[in-house]
């Protein structure tokens, strides 16, 4: 079992499917260290594959680590994009590792 494939307790992590018209979201696949965790989803498009970061958190460099493994993960699994969802700040991050801005999220509070 790889660390793809753990909860923080060590336990199996259960794989979760969303299916949404015409693309497919597997859910909650999370990568960790001792001082760092992302949870990560693979999202099938009608012609592509892309690996989404979801959640990050931790130590920077334990962070930055598991983005590179979650790259090789994703590369195995056929996506073609990684994509990160996250505040503003991340840009600035991960800019130097090939990130670009591509959307802006807009958010109203009810």
């Amino acid at each position: 079992m790889s660390r793809m494939d753990e909860r923080v307790d060590g336990a199996p992590f259960e794989k979760h499917r969303l299916e949404v018209e015409d693309y497919e979201v597997d859910f909650a696949r999370r990568l960790k260290t001792s001082h760092a965790n992302v949870v990560t989803q693979i999202v099938q498009h009608p012609n592509y594959c892309s690996f989404n970061v979801w959640l990050a958190g931790g130590d920077l460099t334990g962070v930055l680590s598991l983005l590179e493994e979650g790259e090789e993960y994703a590369k195995a699994n056929g996506c073609l994009t990684m994509e990160v969802t996250g505040q503003r700040g991340w840009k600035r991050i991960l800019a130097p590792h090939g990130f670009h801005e591509e959307a802006v999220v807009l958010h109203k509070e009810l």
